[in-house]
């Protein structure tokens, strides 16, 4: 079976909706044992629903290292907060903390739209629904705590016949990412091609990647410059000394390992005159090892299609301001 660490979360796609009934299906087939066989025949969201959910923009998927669906989550937003319409994992991934990761994700949406919690619905007694979300940090609403959107959501279960079995509405509070403010530095390596060095990362918290430059934190004592060369040799064993002394600040606000990352950093170039020069990645820690997904040089007319997330967004602007004679200059 792949490994969780393969495990990516990302918006599903259309072709993809299908596959999420078949995921839903199969977690459903666990109610059976608890003598729930209505829950365990009960048919998926229809194609249209999820179709609905996924144009809104809040349809994820969990991955693996195929970028197959293994897992999936649903929500919209109901009188403030997130309300998790659904969460379903395969059973031949479970005990992956593939539910968890799905649930942060959907936090830092949450957070990012300006709402102040998770909701979510489900069953009292069944190991996997309320006990599991109690661990998660999701405590049970009273009665009166219900919201109005909630009380209709409640409703209509109720008319489903849900209520068969205990049912309660739960809530967590968003879980806002610490806030760190670190100088840094990094550097835009260009081989003879133009082509642009990036380094593709996977995001301990939840899997997901993006794609950078190399560099990291300025050291106390180092100069930006100093940094961004220590940092080149030991992201990628370049020479340091084609890190030429001009740099461009840049203000990052990223999010990586649960953190927030915010401050101004200084973006150097470094020209090479061969096309690819390979990499040695000796001098990373061991956790930056495991994070370090893969590595490629790109043309810079390409950064747009990339299938991952490119930090910093303005990358190219970047990359104008430093190298303001190369052909991206003429892109418009």
């Amino acid at each position: 079976m792949p490994e969780t660490r393969h495990m990516r979360i990302r918006p599903a796609t259309p072709a993809e909706l299908p596959a999420l009934q078949d995921i839903e299906r199969a977690a459903g087939a666990g109610f059976r044992d608890l003598g729930m066989a209505a829950i365990a025949d009960d048919e998926p969201p229809a194609l249209d629903t999820l179709e609905r959910y996924r144009r809104s923009g809040r349809a994820w998927v969990a991955t693996d290292e195929q970028d197959r669906p293994v897992a999936y989550l649903i929500a919209e937003p109901v009188d403030g907060a997130l309300h998790i319409e659904q969460v379903s994992v395969h059973p031949d991934f479970a005990h992956r903390r593939l539910g968890r990761a799905l649930l942060a994700h959907a936090d830092d949406h949450a957070h990012e739209d300006g709402l102040t919690g998770l909701t979510l619905t489900t069953f009292t007694d069944v190991p996997w629904n309320a006990p599991y979300y109690e661990r998660l940090g999701f405590r049970v609403l009273s009665e009166a705590e219900l919201t109005p959107g909630l009380r209709k959501i409640r409703a209509h279960e109720a008319d489903l016949g849900l209520d068969t079995w205990p049912r309660v509405c739960m809530r967590r509070e968003l879980t806002v990412p610490e806030s760190t403010h670190r100088p840094a530095a990094r550097v835009l390596c260009l081989d003879s091609a133009h082509r642009l060095l990036l380094l593709r990362w996977r995001d301990p918290s939840d899997g997901a990647l993006l794609w950078e430059p190399p560099g990291g934190g300025i050291e106390s004592g180092e100069t930006p410059l100093t940094a961004a060369r220590r940092e080149l040799v030991e992201e990628t064993g370049l020479d340091p000394a084609a890190v030429l002394d001009r740099s461009v600040l840049v203000d990052r606000d990223v999010r990586w390992n649960g953190k927030r990352y915010t401050g101004t950093e200084h973006f150097f170039v470094a020209r090479f005159t061969e096309e690819r020069p390979p990499l040695v990645r000796t001098g990373l820690l061991p956790d930056e090892q495991a994070s370090l997904d893969t590595y490629a040089w790109i043309a810079w007319s390409d950064l747009a299609a990339l299938p991952h997330p490119v930090e910093p967004p303005q990358l190219l602007t970047v990359l104008g301001a430093l190298v303001p004679d190369g052909p991206w200059c003429d892109r418009a």
